[in-house]
């Protein structure tokens, strides 16, 4: 942080060209990074797998368990989890930030600087776009989204073996 006089978090600028720039920076990171998976040092990085998905929901239902019976929506995302987490599991995965959040983003001199990185991870990248549109009004967060896919897939969103791919709203 030493390095970063003058830096500020990117929520903190209130900027939506500075919201632009982050989504741009992230899909960036994300084509970058899908090469270097097939890379061993990289093995120690958790993957959200179908595991990693199902042990949050089972732990959920866990932790409601005394109201499980009165929550239906909860019953239905458990019996049709798998459904819910395929476009996750289905799409080509990059490593994420996972905690891409605006508190976690320096914008220092017009450059983006990601800080705190111990959740990274590999899954699909539009996690960490979920995580910096988080709390933004619809404006920045399309902002972002419009960016991040045209920076992401110059060629146009992939569409997946299950119709076409949506980009879900994050607000």
């Amino acid at each position: 942080m030493e390095y970063l006089d003058g830096s500020l978090r990117v929520g903190k600028l209130n900027d939506p060209a500075a919201m632009a720039e982050t989504a741009r920076w992230i899909a960036q990171f994300h084509v970058s990074s899908q090469r270097l998976l097939s890379n061993e040092r990289l093995c120690f990085l958790k993957r959200y797998d179908k595991e990693y998905y199902l042990g949050w929901i089972s732990r959920t239902v866990d932790f409601a368990a005394p109201n499980y019976r009165k929550s239906s929506w909860l019953q239905r995302l458990y019996a049709r989890a798998e459904d819910f987490l395929s476009p996750l599991l289905d799409s080509v995965p990059a490593i994420i930030h996972g905690e891409y959040y605006q508190h976690n983003i320096l914008f220092h001199q017009g450059q983006v600087c990601p800080i705190d990185w111990e959740s990274a991870a590999v899954g699909e990248g539009l996690i960490d776009l979920a995580c910096l549109t988080d709390g933004w009004e619809t404006k920045i967060a399309d902002i972002c989204t419009a960016m991040y896919v045209r920076t992401r897939w110059p060629k146009g969103a992939p569409t997946s073996s299950r119709g076409s791919f949506r980009l879900p709203s994050f607000t």
